[in-house]
């Protein structure tokens, strides 16, 4: 990478309010020692194998990785990554203060802006529809009345802006490999999925996806313990410099390293 990270003006600032307030807000984990104060900050992570995160074994390359370091350099602190199987789990570190931050793909939703403090968005994506082989369906608009599945990962912020979502009958989905068994039966004529879900699904010959047209996009964020406004300040500050730098082609070779496409890549609106 040719270019590092701009040094953030209130850096020490942001140092000095972590070393007061600490990085634990959760009731659960107020015993906790001070991440920060110690010199670590725990960053647990959920690496999909794209450019929002991947793991070659030794460390964590991507878009995710990249804003936490720079973090992790604005306030002087080693990043140290905790990689997570699941967002369960990743929300249950947060709940018990495994972990100071939490990153992988989380949806911006309502739910965990009332329990938890969440970043501005560094990025958005579109949802997608999972469909049989050759089936090259990326709208709604054929299936009124007919019974479609989604995913219940796809929060209601986002479903009111499907287009056509509210003609069909909708069959909601934990476990999206039911979800592929009843479309390939016939049970259910399309499903939307998250992108990540797509990818996992696709895996399956006999299933396709594509990005739903003029669909909504999700709009990608961090988690910290209730309460955590410093940290969630600098993290703020962190993804402006980034999202400037993209907006401006500054970061470009980074970018092609990442394979960070224009549409993963967007401030919130």
């Amino acid at each position: 990478m040719k270019k590092k990270w701009k040094k953030l003006w209130l850096a020490g600032i942001l140092a000095a309010a972590f070393a007061l307030g600490g990085c634990s807000g959760n009731d659960n984990a107020s015993e906790a020692e001070n991440a920060i104060q110690d010199g670590i900050l725990t960053v647990g992570i959920l690496a999909g194998g794209d450019s929002f995160a991947s793991s070659d074994g030794s460390g964590f390359t991507g878009i995710e990785p990249q804003l936490m370091d720079a973090l992790g350099e604005s306030v002087g602190a080693a990043v140290e990554y905790k990689p997570a199987s699941s967002q369960e789990e990743l929300l249950g570190w947060l709940d018990t203060g495994e972990a100071d931050i939490v990153i992988g793909r989380i949806a911006q939703s309502d739910e965990y802006s009332q329990k938890y403090q969440v970043s501005r968005s560094y990025a958005k994506k579109g949802v997608y529809l999972l469909t049989r082989k050759n089936d090259y369906t990326d709208t709604l608009a054929g299936f009124a009345e007919m019974p479609v599945g989604i995913s219940r990962k796809i929060p209601s912020n986002v479903r009111i802006d499907i287009p056509y979502l509210d003609q069909v009958t909708v069959q909601e989905y934990d476990d999206l490999s039911l979800a592929a068994a009843d479309l390939k039966e016939e049970t259910v004529n399309a499903v939307v999925v998250t992108e990540r879900e797509a990818l996992d699904l696709i895996s399956d010959s006999g299933l396709q996806a594509q990005e739903l047209l003029n669909g909504p996009r999700e709009a990608y964020v961090a988690l910290m313990g209730a309460g955590q406004t410093d940290l969630a300040a600098g993290l703020n500050q962190v993804i402006s410099q980034y999202l400037d730098d993209q907006a401006t082609g500054a970061d470009h070779d980074q970018a092609a390293q990442t394979r960070a496409l224009p549409s993963e890549t967007g401030e919130e609106e």
